[in-house]
């Protein structure tokens, strides 16, 4: 058992109006807040051993990367010999924040790790359990706020950052290693790994059309079938994650769901083209026996063109796009069915029989990737 010699008081108490549960419910689980940039990030509060000033905060002899520095703590045994902790980055780790103003003194089952971060917000209990999200290694969940996204981050994750942090040099001493958020061999599948069982969509099914074209065929518009489509929205505002899965540029609320936002061009899917304003939410409970930790996507597009039927399709080799299911031709969309959000789309490429073409996505594949 260690105790840091430089530990300060952690918060003070919770008002006994923010620590109360609801009548008939359980109070939740604490979490520690701590901001990075002005974005929120929990641990649970359980794994958190205190919170030590700044000042007490040794720098390594020379920079290392994903490193802050290190604490003295003094052990509990009987020669109270003084040892080292080690202090990782958040901002170097999560790629944004600025300058250190506490260091959060964790317990990981390798041993005590701080994390220097921006700013301590105290202790929260979470109106609401956090929903999953997957994206990045290391989050696990998130909470809408307001007009906020709180993400759930795993300190086991952080423990594994402690072991990939420390090294043996030839003669046995310890010493840093640089350490990346992605450093585990936890990260999400890239793209050569997000192949699975085909999900060639039947005939007669309907999908949505989007203005992006397909970035390997340019004839062929990008579509997602309508049965996993759960809505289309403003982009809203997006808050940045933790280095992740290719694609993801951010996270955002709709209503108590939190969904990664992905771009299709990002992941090599879509041919460039006008600047996304609407968000496709693409559902992944049915999405071909996904294990993904998130509920889904929020597909960013330029815009929507409609509701169209599939009149037949054809496999689409995974080396041309891991992310496309088919390429398929639509006929018969209803005035009733068309959406028509986003630009006008005055190049609509059709077949020579004068069906459109379209790229039917493979949710399943987008849902292995983002994970």
């Amino acid at each position: 058992m260690q105790t840091p010699t430089a530990a300060l008081p952690y918060s003070p108490p919770l008002p006994e109006r923010e620590r109360r549960a609801t009548p008939g419910q359980p109070l939740a689980a604490s979490h520690t807040l701590f901001r990075q940039g002005g974005h929120a990030y929990l641990l649970p509060a359980a794994s958190v051993l205190g919170v030590v000033g700044v000042e007490h905060l040794r720098s390594l002899p020379a920079p290392v990367s994903g490193w802050a520095g290190t604490l003295a703590v003094r052990r509990r045994d009987a020669d109270g010999a003084e040892a080292a902790v080690p202090v990782l980055d958040a901002a170097a780790l999560l790629g944004l924040g600025g300058a250190t103003g506490a260091v959060l003194l964790l317990r990981t089952a390798d041993g005590p790790l701080g994390l220097a971060v921006e700013r301590v917000d105290g202790v929260h209990t979470l109106p609401a359990p956090p929903v999953p999200l997957g994206g990045a290694a290391g989050l696990v969940g998130a909470v809408a706020i307001s007009d906020e996204v709180w993400l759930l981050l795993d300190a086991a994750h952080l423990g594994s950052l402690r072991r990939a942090a420390i090294g043996a040099e030839p003669d046995g001493r310890l010493a840093p290693r640089a350490v990346a958020w992605t450093a585990t061999g936890a990260e999400v599948a890239a793209p050569d790994d997000v192949a699975g069982p085909p999900d060639l969509p039947p005939a007669g099914e309907a999908v949505l059309v989007l203005v992006e074209r397909a970035a390997f065929d340019r004839t062929a518009s990008l579509a997602v079938p309508l049965r996993l489509v759960r809505g289309v929205s403003r982009v809203p505002a997006l808050r940045p994650g933790p280095p992740g899965a290719s694609g993801i540029v951010g996270y955002g609320a709709w209503g108590e769901r939190v969904l990664p936002a992905v771009l299709p061009q990002m992941l090599g899917l879509a041919a460039p083209g006008p600047a996304p304003t609407y968000a496709v939410l693409v559902a992944f409970d049915e999405a071909g026996g996904s294990r993904a930790r998130s509920q889904g996507i929020a597909l960013l597009a330029a815009g929507v063109r409609g509701i169209q039927r599939l009149e037949r399709s054809v496999a689409v080799d995974a080396a041309a796009s891991p992310y496309v299911a088919a390429l398929g031709e639509t006929r018969g969309r209803r005035r009733s069915e068309t959406v028509d959000l986003g630009p006008p789309d005055a190049s609509a490429v059709v077949t020579a029989a004068g069906a459109p073409s379209v790229a039917v996505l493979s949710v399943a594949a987008l849902a292995r990737a983002v994970g």
